[in-house]
Parts: C-alpha cells; sequence; structure tokens
C-alpha cells in the first residue's frame, strides 16, 4: 500500500518547474497527514519535527507562483478517475458541490466577507461574522455498497471582487462560477456529469450557462436541485387576453405554485421505498413535466419531482428527463456526503485552518455600513501583488489539503479490497475501514520512514529538513532515564 501512497504522490510532480517546489509539495502534504489536526503551516513543521527554517520555507512556497493550482486539480482528477470507483446514473457521473463559511478572528486576510447565521448551535455563530466562503466539489465514490466523497476543487467565491478586477479577471455569481468550475471538470473526464446543489444555487444564469454548453457538446451537464416549497412555474400555453376578469393589465403567462400541486395531484401520486442514509424509506412522488421555470422569451424546461414522505414534503428539479422519482430521491439524499466531508476536513485534514496575513490591507470593519469601501479597494498599487499571493496562498493550502484527503480515501479503497487484511488502527470491525483510521495507519508509517536510517524516498526529500531533536527513539530512552531516577 506504501508503493500506492508513493505512487500517487509521484504523480503530481509534473506540475512543477523544480525539485524544490515539489519537494515542498510532498513536506505540506505529509503534514496534512501525519498531523493529528492540522491547524497553520507550524503545525505541519511541528509533525514531520522539521527544523524551524522550514516554516519560512513553506510560507514562500504557497504564496510563489512557480506552479500552478489548475494543474494540481488537474493531476488529481486524472489519479481519481484511474483508481476510484466513481457512482454514476444512466451514464453520469455523479459531482456534489456546495459551499462552506469558515468564520475567522483575523482582520487582514485577504477574501474577508460579511456573512450572517442563524444557528441554534453552541458551536456556530448567530448573526453576522465575519468569514472565508469557500465553494467545493466532489465526486461521489461508492465501494462495497459505500459511498464517500472525493473532493477535487476548491476556491474563495466571496469578497474577492477587487483582487479579481486587479488579475483582469471577471467575477461571477457563486451559481454561475460553480458550474463554470463543474464544465473545466467535464471537459478534463470526457463524461457526462450530474451535478447535485442546494436550493441556494437554482438561478437563470445557470441554466443558461448549462443550455449553451450542452447545444455544442456532445458530454452533456444535468443539475439536481432541491427547490423551495413555494416555487412558481408557468404553463407553456400563454392566457387569452379576452378571457381576463377585473382591473388590470392582462396575465401574459399563468403562473402556478407546485405547493398547491400536492393537491391537485394528490391521487396520481406513486408509492416506492427508497433509499435514505443507508436506511429504506417509503415516500410517494410525482413527476411533472408540463410547467417551465423562467420568463416567458426565455423559458426553461425542467422536471419537477413532487415527495411526500414522513418528513414533509419536498420539490426536486433536474434538467435530465431520464430520470426517475426514486432516482431524484436517493441521488439527492448522497448530497450528504458533501457534509460529511467538510466535517472531515475541519476535524482531520485542518483545510480551512490557514493563516495567511497581509499587513498591506487594513482591518476588516464587521460593522462598516452598506456601500462602504472594502479594505482591498484601499490598498496601493505597489502592495497589490502582496494581496493577491497572500489571497492565492488560502487556495492552495486548502487544495493541497484536498489531495491529501483524496489519496487517503484511494489507499483506503485500496486496502478494503482484500478482506483478509486488518489494519491494528481499526477501531470497530466492520467491512470497510474508516478515513481517520487510514490517516493514522499513513501517518505512523511515514513518521517510520523518517526515523529509519535506511535509504527510502522520503529521506531523499526530508533528509536535510529534519532536526534530530525530537528523534523518538532518543526521546523514550530519557523517558526510561527518568522512571528509573524516580524508582529510585
Amino acid at each position: 500500500m506504501f508503493d500506492f501512497f508513493q505512487f500517487c504522490l509521484n504523480s503530481f510532480q509534473s506540475c512543477f518547474s523544480n525539485k524544490p517546489s515539489f519537494h515542498n509539495f510532498v513536506s505540506s502534504l505529509l503534514g496534512f497527514i501525519t498531523s493529528p489536526q492540522p491547524d497553520t503551516v507550524s503545525s505541519l513543521v511541528r509533525s514531520l519535527s522539521l527544523k524551524p527554517s522550514c516554516y519560512d520555507q513553506l510560507q514562500k512556497f504557497f504564496k510563489q507562483a512557480q506552479w500552478d493550482l489548475d494543474q494540481i486539480n488537474f493531476n488529481l482528477i486524472q489519479l481519481i478517475q484511474s483508481f476510484a470507483p466513481l457512482w454514476t446514473v444512466h451514464d453520469h457521473v455523479v459531482l456534489m458541490g456546495d459551499g462552506c463559511k469558515v468564520p475567522t478572528d483575523a482582520y487582514k486576510f485577504p477574501g474577508l466577507s460579511k456573512e450572517y447565521m442563524e444557528s441554534q448551535s453552541a458551536s456556530k455563530p448567530n448573526g453576522h461574522f465575519k468569514a472565508l466562503n469557500f465553494e467545493e466539489l466532489a465526486f461521489l465514490g461508492c465501494h462495497q455498497d459505500e459511498f464517500f466523497p472525493l473532493p477535487v476543487w476548491t476556491r474563495i467565491v466571496a469578497g474577492n471582487e477587487e483582487i479579481l478586477e486587479w488579475q483582469g479577471l471577471q467575477r461571477n455569481t457563486q451559481p454561475t462560477q460553480i458550474t463554470l468550475d463543474a464544465l473545466k471538470i467535464l471537459d478534463q473526464i470526457k463524461r457526462s456529469i450530474l451535478l447535485v446543489l442546494d436550493r441556494f444555487y437554482l438561478s437563470k444564469t445557470l441554466l443558461e450557462t448549462i443550455r449553451e454548453y450542452n447545444q455544442s457538446h456532445e458530454e452533456k451537464l444535468d443539475i439536481l436541485i432541491r427547490v423551495k416549497k413555494n416555487v412558481k412555474v408557468w404553463t407553456p400555453h400563454p392566457i387569452d387576453p379576452t378571457k381576463k376578469k377585473g382591473r388590470g393589465r392582462p396575465k401574459k403567462k399563468d403562473f402556478y405554485s407546485l405547493s398547491q400541486a400536492f393537491i391537485d395531484y394528490e391521487d396520481q401520486f406513486q408509492k416506492t421505498l427508497v433509499s435514505w442514509n443507508g436506511r429504506r424509506v417509503e415516500v410517494e412522488f410525482l413527476c411533472l413535466d408540463d410547467f417551465y421555470w423562467g420568463d416567458l422569451e426565455n423559458p426553461y424546461p425542467l422536471r419537477f419531482v413532487l415527495v411526500k414522505s414522513r418528513k414533509g414534503n419536498s420539490i426536486f428539479v433536474t434538467t435530465d428527463f431520464n430520470l426517475t422519482g426514486k432516482e431524484v430521491v436517493e441521488t439527492y439524499a448522497l448530497r450528504f456526503q458533501i457534509e460529511l466531508s467538510f466535517k472531515n476536513q475541519k476535524e482531520m485534514f485542518g483545510t480551512f485552518n490557514s493563516r495567511f496575513t497581509c499587513q498591506a490591507l487594513e482591518n476588516f470593519n464587521l460593522k462598516a455600513k452598506k456601500g462602504t469601501p472594502s479594505p482591498a479597494s484601499r490598498v496601493k498599487k505597489k502592495d497589490r501583488r502582496k494581496v493577491i499571493e497572500t489571497y492565492k496562498a488560502h487556495e492552495r493550502y486548502a487544495q493541497i489539503a484536498l489531495v491529501a484527503q483524496c489519496i487517503c480515501e484511494l489507499c483506503r479503497v485500496k486496502e478494503n479490497r482484500d478482506p483478509g487484511y486488518r489494519l491494528i488502527y481499526q477501531r470497530t470491525y466492520g467491512k470497510n475501514y474508516s478515513l481517520r483510521e487510514m490517516k493514522s495507519y499513513l501517518g505512523d508509517q511515514i513518521k517510520s520512514k523518517i526515523w529509519d536510517k535506511a535509504e527510502n524516498w522520503i529521506n531523499r526529500i526530508l533528509g536535510s529538513k529534519i532536526t534530530s531533536i525530537y528523534h523518538p527513539k532518543k526521546m523514550i530512552l530519557r523517558s526510561r532515564d527518568r522512571i528509573r531516577e524516580i524508582r529510585r
């Protein structure tokens, strides 16, 4: 398995123009795996027992422009496509998308935005707070009836208007940006994609972007979104103006609230059993294809799926008319895997714990009124390069953490194929290993390779960077001597 782990790391060597940059990439990735709970660059240095001078090297590595983040994403997608069992629905690879707001106490982070949240949980902020708003895309893998996420793409999508303008880039809305990123992944894998999103992302620009792409390409991009219960649609036949009653202008189209459809079409619902988070649940569904969403001049034909369950009524919308009601419910239920991915990233890999500050920025004012210029708009022209480097460092830090998570998932899938082998770190005797167990196993294997006197590929990369102060064998001998002194 460790040979496969080495192969995964070497597959990213082509992304770097020189060996020192690749060695820093490997050092940071090994730090994400060996550290119990990574937190900033200093935790990566401590987990590998590196010299203090390596801290400045890694800081420069995340900020330098000698390697391209898009090339890292491309190689990661190729690695996942080669070794991961991806879940497909009607020859469409399932791709999940969502956003993650990361609260922070810092005041000089580029890309900070003012967010709002109402939560009853004590661990989450309540009200207005400053945060980094990340967007993430993840494949859905399936192995031995177990589903797991494979995150491949992340970026900051809010608070970066001025930074993108300095680089000559156009800022898009979050629904449009996540669609464009999904199209980039589609061009790489050359397979049709079913993009599963939350209700926030349904917009006219998203549907227009998808329609323009599907008309000119063989591979298709379809979406599956849960919409609000009070969504209004309209029939394709305009209203006859002569039948107008009362005062006012005649209506151009007949709006219809789908919440009323649960009553009007009550006798047409079909019952079925679906798999919902590992449980068999009985639901009732109805597919409606005779309604449109959008403007009368630019209509969007969609399939609306109405679902009744014990928890209440739900409405789903998709651009793929081949999906049945049962497939829609089961596929959207698997979208919760990306929420579990956020949990693993925060608890085990510290994906969003970067602390890159820029002194050229002014302090972010959370109580600023609407229309107040952002701190980035008041940066001097000579300091813009520093702000851009710091902004990219946050995205690169998060992306390398995603690479570490995906490699651990691939190693876990590879070892699960041998049913007669069990890791000593497995706490429960389940059918498959957990991600935490595989991360602990790889972390201990990496540390044993570091302190092994034999020649290996890790020592060739980290040999000159490791300090001998925290050698584990010396620490054991010191503790034994201390115990002997106490016994005397």
